[in-house]
């Protein structure tokens, strides 16, 4: 029998699918700034001693980072204030302050798609070098390997296989690489002046190819790092482990048709990422 008091708002299936991708792309995000400021008070050591190999890739970075961020926290608030129905209204909740506090930070140093657009040149520069056969360091190495990402057809054919987080990572290259190529392969082949190109004709397909790679890098970075660092409790490790499965499975349900265009998941994977997201969820709550 179930009891009469009210169900905790945590408890209801929906209310957790919305705050588990949530916590996921927070804590990645805390992780993946922890990375980014030990990089920059490195390339500022280097820059001391007349060094500066770091600072293009900074750049892209903080650039790229800034502007996925902060666009991202914006969403990430209201789908947090509203899963909280009426109590979301109220200012007593604290959402007001942060709204107050987190509204000016997408356009602190201008519009996003300005930051997107530096960004973005740097990940032309970084495609050019790999098609060259450059080895590119950590963390655009995917790059070195397009070819044979976009080689790879019909994965994901089981829950187990959206479960694991290897093909996780690869579906996630498959998206960028797929939109690299193809964006890329459009820009090169058009007549028109360079111009014309970046801020007419592929602005908006260059928008989406650096969103994408961002989001790689946010998911490569975090992945890497947990699998770095010693913890403590064991435990914690596991439940970071979940987080990255549950942080790659909610963007490939919410931005993954690309992947299934590339052909690099087999029939029925949707309904598979679905079933898999609803057991890490599950998994996660408690």
């Amino acid at each position: 029998m179930e009891s009469p008091q009210e169900r905790t708002i945590i408890n209801y299936q929906t209310t957790q699918h919305i705050f588990g991708p949530l916590i996921a792309q927070g804590i990645s995000q805390s992780f993946v700034g922890g990375w980014v400021s030990d990089q920059f008070n490195s390339m500022m050591q280097e820059i001391k001693t007349g060094n500066y190999a770091s600072m293009d890739a900074m750049h892209h970075i903080l650039a790229g980072l800034k502007a996925q961020f902060t666009a991202d926290l914006m969403v990430q608030l209201d789908k947090a204030r509203t899963a909280c129905g009426g109590a979301g209204f109220a200012s007593n909740t604290g959402f007001t302050e942060l709204y107050q506090n987190a509204s000016p930070m997408p356009t602190y140093e201008g519009e996003n798609t300005v930051m997107l657009g530096q960004a973005v040149r740097y990940l032309v520069k970084l495609y050019k070098k790999a098609k060259k056969g450059e080895k590119l360091p950590f963390p655009f190495t995917y790059l070195n390997r397009m070819a044979d990402t976009l080689s790879r057809k019909g994965r994901a054919q089981t829950v187990n296989d959206c479960l694991d987080v290897e093909i996780l990572d690869l579906a996630l290259q498959a998206k960028v690489c797929q939109m690299i190529n193809s964006t890329m392969t459009k820009y090169n082949a058009s007549a028109e002046p360079e111009k014309i190109k970046d801020n007419n004709t592929f602005q908006q397909a260059r928008l989406q190819m650096i969103k994408a790679h961002m989001f790689y890098l946010n998911f490569h970075i975090f992945r890497t790092k947990v699998a770095q660092t010693p913890f403590k409790d064991p435990k914690i490790k596991e439940h970071l482990h979940l987080l990255t499965k549950i942080l790659a499975l909610d963007h490939l349900l919410q931005g993954g048709a690309v992947v299934f265009d590339s052909g690099f998941f087999a029939s029925g994977s949707y309904a598979n990422l679905e079933e898999a997201l609803a057991i890490c969820i599950k998994e996660l709550r408690p």
